[in-house]
């Protein structure tokens, strides 16, 4: 191999070295905002957004409705129902559930009631505020009390 094939060679390897370093410090930073995004989303799940949505379920269950709001792996899940309301084409109650998706940082809305089964992934980040979560389930109510 002459030196020029060498010195072409080395260039090629020095631009290859630098590809790589940028993709993996791109992976790093993308790993490092999700662990962030993780610990937020943990933080508020039960200190904000499950004792946020106290007012609101309090108000559906003196109207003698059944709503639950429980902590999951991911997120948390209201459920609210009636009697034997279920899920469209299913044997679940009806619920509206807020999760924190893998290698996102953002939190997709998942619905599902008697006539509908939909997902908002457009969602929100993890800072997001219980007036957003309010709002979600008192739209989510409403659907169902037109059932």
């Amino acid at each position: 191999m002459n030196d020029e094939m060498k010195a072409e060679l080395a260039k090629i390897l020095a631009r290859d070295n630098e590809i790589r370093s940028a993709q993996n410090d791109k992976k790093q930073a993308h790993e490092a905002e999700m662990k962030a995004a993780e610990a937020i989303w943990a933080d508020r799940v039960p200190n904000v957004l499950i004792p946020g949505l106290a007012p609101i379920v309090t108000m559906i269950e003196e109207a003698g409705w059944v709503c639950a709001v429980d902590k999951s792996p991911r997120g948390l899940k209201v459920t609210i129902y009636r009697g034997d309301m279920t899920v469209y084409q299913g044997r679940y109650r009806p619920f509206i559930s807020f999760e924190m998706q893998k290698n996102w940082t953002g939190v997709s809305i998942h619905a599902a009631g008697p006539r509908m089964i939909g997902d908002d992934s457009t969602g929100s980040n993890v800072n997001v505020e219980s007036d957003l979560l309010n709002r979600r389930v008192l739209d989510f109510f409403k659907t169902l009390t037109l059932q």
